[in-house]
């Protein structure tokens, strides 16, 4: 990646050695590791518990027999590969391409396991 990514040098050196941060503890290293995997992975939640909820809403006749729990797993499974694709291929994550994504990813998770 290159020197503008926001982990550069948070476990790497500038000769690709891994090292746990220069100056820093142990656990601040990690907390702030845990942190950056975190908020990767919240977009794809979050969408996996909106998009089944609120179609629930609008298709409350057809959803009634299938599980929310269920359309929960899938959308969260699918969105995961999703941002990893998209931070594979755009080379960065938080790009509105990958959130689109998000979006009909969700949508088809929910289409599949209920309204087809």
């Amino acid at each position: 990646m290159g020197k503008d990514y926001k982990i550069d040098g948070l476990l790497s050196g500038s000769r690709g050695e891994m090292i746990l941060g220069e100056g820093r503890g142990g656990v601040q290293v990690l907390v702030q590791f845990l942190s950056h995997v975190v908020n990767f992975l919240l977009p794809a939640v979050a969408m996996a518990l909106l998009v089944p909820s609120l179609a629930r809403l609008v298709w409350w006749k057809s959803l009634a027999s299938a599980g929310w729990w269920r359309q929960v797993k899938l959308a969260a499974a699918v969105n995961l590969v999703v941002l990893v694709l998209g931070l594979l291929v755009l080379g960065r994550d938080g790009a509105m391409w990958t959130y689109a994504g998000l979006v009909l990813a969700s949508a088809l998770a929910v289409w599949w396991t209920g309204l087809r």
